[in-house]
């Protein structure tokens, strides 16, 4: 997370490899997701999203990309957005 939003400042931008693994799990997401805002206006925040991802992960993940996706929209539907 070194880069700048896009368009905000011209920057030169760094890119980076990596690898995933059989089983490894890739979420990609823009800033209308963690800014979410459930019925008492607290934002969802990326701390809340990586602790319920990474929950969603542990307990669901070797049940496939289905389940991860119902996992995700279960936490989305708690936050009463």
């Amino acid at each position: 997370a070194v880069n700048p939003a896009l368009g905000v400042a011209a920057t030169t931008m760094e890119s980076q490899r990596g690898t995933l693994a059989a089983g490894d799990v890739l979420l990609l997401y823009t800033d209308g997701l963690t800014e979410l805002r459930n019925m008492s206006k607290e934002m969802l925040g990326q701390e809340r999203l990586g602790e319920g991802f990474l929950r969603i992960c542990v307990n669901d993940g070797d049940r496939g990309v289905g389940a991860i996706s119902s996992g995700l929209r279960q936490l989305l539907d708690g936050q009463d957005v």
